[in-house]
């Protein structure tokens, strides 16, 4: 029995030091790569009749969810996401559409995926995305009626229907 005990003694020791460096430096690192939530800033007039759907570009799939939706946010799952496709509407008349690589992986900086509203001193309604904390001065850009967004756009890769319907989280 003695044997047997001295035999699994090192055994056990050897296991559980594979146990702790898989648990403690492994685990965080597969862990790192979360992708922060969207989150919509702006005066509470201006954001509560905005609509923000997100479409994500995934290595194996293509899915749309809403992140904010008159008023109130919504989380999705975007982990793993290659490119965002960012669908912004102000009270059904108003559009404007973001895309942007999902850098948060490969730049320094902390990120953030922040979609900010403002209203400028002759009354548009000016949106901005922030991807890291570090980028200050991000430029707005107006959101135009949806007969001056479309000319400017292919209508046949996307409709109205992305900028202001609901999409549940899958």
């Amino acid at each position: 029995m003695k044997a047997l005990i001295r035999f699994f003694h090192p055994t056990i020791s050897v296991l559980a030091v594979k146990v702790f460096l898989l648990f403690f430096l492994v685990v965080p690192i597969g862990c790192k790569n979360n992708e922060p939530a969207f989150v919509v800033k702006g005066h509470k007039m201006v954001i509560k009749d905005v609509k923000v759907n997100v479409e994500l570009l995934k290595q194996d799939s293509i899915a749309i969810a809403t992140v904010y939706y008159d008023g109130k946010p919504y989380e999705i799952l975007n982990q793993g996401t290659l490119r965002y496709m960012i669908y912004v509407s102000y009270r059904n008349q108003l559009f404007h559409k973001f895309e942007v690589d999902n850098l948060h992986g490969k730049v320094k900086g902390q990120p953030v995926n922040e979609i900010i509203f403002k209203r400028n001193d002759d009354g548009a309604i000016l949106v901005a995305y922030r991807a890291f904390t570090e980028n200050v001065d991000t430029a707005a850009t107006a959101l135009r009626p949806w007969n001056k967004f479309a000319a400017g756009h292919d209508t046949t890769t996307f409709n109205k229907e992305k900028f202001i319907a609901f999409y549940e989280t899958k």
